[in-house]
Order: C-alpha cells, then structure tokens, then sequence
C-alpha cells in the first residue's frame, strides 16, 4: 500500500513515567486479553492485545514493534508497553474484533461502521487482508457494469453485504473519496445524485441513529455540478432520452412507419416534459412487457425507441466516469 498520502500517519510508540501529568480516566475495552503484552489506547479508551496479532497482519504494527525502546522507559500499563492512536475508537474496536474472532467476517450483512473500520484501518496500518476484505464487501455493493446496476435497481437499491439505513450511499461515497477507491466512484456518484434530492445533498440526510451524512464541500460541489451536466447531456445524439426529439418522422414523409403521428408525438412531448429536470441517463431497458416510458406509442415507434435506448443506456453507462470529471473506466485505479 501507498502511505506517502495524507491519510497516512505513523502512530506514536511512548512509554509514560511518573514524572507525566496525571492522565485522564481509562476506560477498558472488553477486548482486555489478560495475557496480551501491548495496550493500545484510542482517546480514553484502552484495548489490551499481542504484538503478534497485530505485526502478523500489520506490517505498520511490524515496524513499530522493531523499534528499540530507551532504557530508562517504564511500562505504564500491566507490564505493557502503551500505543497511542489517534483513530476512531468505534474503528479501532472493529478490526480488533476481526483479528481476534475471524467468524465475525462471515456475517452475511455487516455495518457499514464495520466496513468502513475495515478501508480505514487497513490503508493506513496496511492491514492488507482487511483491505481487501472491505474492498470486496463494497465492489459487491457498488456496480462496476451495466448489468450489476440494473440488479441493483431491481431490488430497490439494496446492497449486497451492507446494511441499508437511509443514508447508506451518502457515507459510502464518502468512503470511497476519502481513501482513493477510484474503481467505485462512478456509480457511487451517480447513485448518490440519483436516489437523494438536491436539497437532502445540501441538508445532509439522517442515518437513523440520531446522526447525519453529510458531504464534504468538494464532493457537494461534484455532484451538483454533475447533476446539471448530466440532465444538460442525456437528450443529445447517443443518450438515452435522444429518441425524445427524434421520434416520429415528420408526418409527411412516406418512409415514417408510425402509425399515428400526432398520439406518438403527443405522448413523446409528454416525455420530454416529463423529465426535463430528472436524471434519465440510464433508464430501465424497454420492451413489449414493460413499455415504461414507451408507453403509448405505435409498435414502430416503440421498437425505434426501444433500441436507441438500449444504444443510449450503455454509452451512458461507458461516459459515466467522465461525468464526474473522472478517468476512463479502465483508467480508474486505486491508490490503497
């Protein structure tokens, strides 16, 4: 893993004396192991483990397990030495959790709390294992193709091996930003400006837990920004919605095979007006059972439309990234 970014920062190894400042109340973790020769205190919170736990996954814990100690340091807790960090204790708890009780993994439906513990801790401690975990929890989760956002929307947006809570894709595409997941950012932005509106972007939206997901300032700005470009663009040659001002051929001209012009337009107007100000990059396939926005239109017009949308859905799907002023597809890397 790269640990020259920003997000990386070596915690501080430190023996306290009876010389220090009397610290603040410690509260115990109940991950307390009796026999475990390393504490490691998060605020006010102190966890008791092994060294070999922890450097057999960490090549961070590694490093700093190898790092000789002054003579004159003592112990301040147990015998032990003491390991500040300067993480989310909730985080912190998580991966210990995992570290000491594998089965934990083989949940079928994890917090996210528990996923995100999983990026954070694992980029920043090179944990590798459970980045990979957690990086293959949120791959499940978040489409990389056409066909997997489709499943995705037939089952009403409910991801793969996350608890849903109302503001689940907000915090996920937070995640993602926050450690660099670019492979993931397309559809994760594209979700993110789909299911909430403009004004739950702005406000933030309630988890449920008495807490709110809001977005950072520049990923407020990308999709707003986006939101705009993407309405502006999905009527236009190759986009989904361009059968809207296509169809019908002028009433006219003897090659048109509508079989009424004015209801056909009518009801391709209605479209228009419809969804002038909605996300309509990537709409549901049509066809005979399920007409959708189709609906009303002569066999001729409806199959002609049906297939530009099909034609539409994937380029919209192929330019996504660039929507969100990102590389290509299969440019997008990751920088874990």
């Amino acid at each position: 893993m790269d640990h020259s970014s920003g997000a990386y920062a070596p915690p501080a190894k430190r023996a306290r004396t009876d010389d220090d400042e009397t610290p603040a109340p410690m509260t115990r973790s109940d991950i307390w192991h009796s026999d475990g020769n390393l504490v490691l205190q998060v605020g006010t919170t102190q966890f008791r483990v092994h060294w070999g736990v922890l450097s057999t996954h960490s090549s961070v814990f590694k490093d700093m397990q190898s790092i000789p100690q002054p003579d004159t340091a003592e112990p301040l807790v147990e015998g032990c030495p003491l390991v500040e960090l300067y993480d989310d204790p909730l985080d912190v708890e998580n991966v210990l959790r995992l570290l000491y009780d594998p089965t934990v993994f083989l949940q079928s439906q994890h917090e996210f709390a528990f996923v995100a513990a999983l990026i954070r801790m694992g980029r920043k401690y090179d944990f590798q294992n459970l980045w990979n975990a957690g990086l293959g929890i949120l791959e499940a989760a978040i489409p990389t193709t056409l066909a997997q956002y489709d499943a995705l929307r037939d089952v009403n947006y409910r991801v793969k091996g996350i608890v849903k809570y109302p503001a689940l894709f907000i915090d996920i595409l937070s995640l993602l930003r926050e450690n660099n997941i670019m492979t993931l950012l397309p559809c994760a932005y594209y979700l993110v400006i789909y299911i909430y509106s403009v004004k739950q972007l702005f406000d933030g939206v309630a988890r449920g837990d008495g807490t709110t997901a809001i977005l950072a300032p520049e990923i407020l700005r990308q999709c707003i920004v986006s939101k705009e470009k993407i309405i502006g663009t999905q009527s236009l040659t190759g986009y989904a919605l361009y059968w809207t001002v296509t169809l019908p051929t002028n009433q006219s001209s003897n090659t048109s095979g509508c079989a009424n012009v004015a209801i056909c337009t009518k009801n391709r107007l209605l479209q228009v007006s419809r969804h002038a100000k909605m996300l309509v990059l990537l709409p549901p396939a049509a066809n005979d059972e399920n007409p959708g926005m189709l609906h009303g239109l002569c066999p001729y017009c409806r199959d002609l439309a049906a297939m530009l949308i099909k034609v539409g859905r994937q380029n919209g799907w192929e330019n996504l990234p660039n929507f969100f002023d990102l590389a290509r597809w299969d440019e997008l890397k990751n920088e874990g």
